[in-house]
């Protein structure tokens, strides 16, 4: 047997060891291999028996430690603690705010197809403007966040500005500079002479203007398209919508809405539309065109969507169909609410390391109070372009019953169950 001084000089696969028959070690003699055989496996309901040692010295007894597993054969699923107002917002969501997807898809590829046959009709004009080869589709409708209804869809028709230079205006907006007249030769014809507005700016209301008797044109000639009406040109400045297309038969139910909307796009650069914001302070400009992040919107709707279980994105979802259906909310519309979703997940990301973990209420409740903190400081602004505030021209009296509405919603739980409740539809 070997004694407590003995050396062991390692531990080797294949459960050999190295022992030494003298007290002092004695590198050139052979050493003699003693084969220990393995212990038997123990039943993994029984529990796994580690060996340890303090390696100290080899007198000291080897103590095993036993690690039990209680859950590995009777474990249960955690499910959430019930929640009255979580079951209130699921049922909310799935009668309410919840679309059928063959609806939405319906919709989508007629909006597709009617835009497409117009632009194919629109690449020879008489104001030979070079239309994109695709328009890009924006909206609601072709982002996900489509509440209640698809009724209505936008389509920014991007053209070539040529030699136009784009100017920085103020916060949140551009000018189109068209390039000089040549005075050498005053005959030579002014490209954008349709366009020029009075201080010689190009005017987004004279671009929309022009674009809509395009297309008046392209349903016409050579041959009229059917099912697709044009609706009158009018410049109204709070509703920023000029170039309106109705879809389907006329007094149908099933109409779709297309709201074309001219837009420019510069290199590296957003894209200027002929829009304006729903408060703007000078809609009627005949020299802004304001900045558009639409493709930047949808790429932040979509990867909320696949984060967090989907709850921040259904919680958006259920905010929105409730303004829009409550008649005590108005004057607030999709996008200030997707600035109120953008500053909430960047707060969120900053400051919460496990906000992968808020259930449905929690992110409802989030977005409702940001959205009545927001309205008390009369400012929602705008997550791409700093410093523009989106309220900053809504009428006080409307603001002030915002201000109260959802301020009383935020901390009256039983209030908005109850406005929640009054939308559903009974089981039969």
């Amino acid at each position: 047997m070997p004694t407590t001084s003995q050396w062991v000089q390692s531990y080797r696969p294949h459960h050999y060891a190295v022992a030494k028959r003298q007290d002092r070690p004695n590198l050139y003699k052979k050493q003699k291999r003693v084969k220990i055989e393995p212990p038997p496996l123990p039943d993994i309901t029984e529990g796994i028996e580690v060996e340890t040692s303090t390696f100290r010295s080899l007198a000291s007894s080897i103590k095993p430690r036993i690690i039990l597993f209680p859950g590995l054969l009777n474990e249960k699923t955690i499910l959430p603690v019930p929640n009255h107002l979580r079951d209130h917002l699921e049922n909310y969501y799935t009668q309410i705010a919840t679309i059928p997807s063959d609806s939405v898809d319906s919709a989508r590829q007629r909006c597709q197809k009617s835009i497409s046959f117009i632009l194919s009709r629109l690449r020879v004009n008489k104001l030979d403007l070079k239309f994109a080869k695709e328009a890009i589709f924006v909206g609601s409708v072709f982002d996900g966040t489509a509440v209640v209804s698809v009724t209505e869809a936008d389509v920014l028709l991007p053209f070539d500005q040529g030699k136009c230079q784009c100017e920085f205006l103020e916060t949140g907006y551009m000018c189109i500079i068209p390039p000089p007249r040549n005075k050498k030769n005053p005959k030579e014809r002014d490209k954008w002479k349709w366009a020029r507005g009075d201080d010689m700016y190009i005017s987004p209301i004279k671009v929309a203007k022009g674009i809509h008797k395009l297309i008046e044109n392209a349903l016409k000639y050579p041959v009229e398209i059917p099912n697709i009406c044009l609706l009158p040109f009018q410049w109204i400045p709070t509703s920023g919508v000029h170039i309106v297309l109705i879809v389907g038969k006329p007094g149908g139910k099933n109409n779709l809405k297309i709201n074309i909307i001219p837009a420019v796009q510069e290199d590296h650069q957003p894209i200027l539309v002929t829009r304006p914001y729903q408060y703007d302070d000078n809609p009627a400009s005949s020299m802004l065109w304001r900045y558009c992040n639409k493709i930047k919107e949808e790429k932040i709707i979509k990867t909320v969507g696949l984060a967090d279980r989907g709850y921040h994105h259904k919680a958006f979802l259920i905010l929105k169909a409730f303004c829009t259906i409550e008649p005590t909310i108005e004057g607030l519309n999709s996008y200030m609410l997707k600035t109120i979703l953008f500053h909430t997940l960047a707060d969120e990301l900053d400051l919460s390391p496990r906000w992968q973990r808020d259930n449905l209420e929690a992110c409802f409740m989030l977005l409702l109070t940001n959205l009545s903190q927001s309205l008390r400081a009369k400012k929602i602004e705008d997550f791409f372009v700093s410093g523009h505030n989106l309220i900053a021209n809504m009428d006080f009296h409307q603001l002030s019953k915002l201000i109260s509405r959802i301020g009383y919603l935020a901390t009256n739980e039983s209030e908005l169950v109850r406005l929640l409740k009054k939308r559903r539809i009974s089981p039969t």
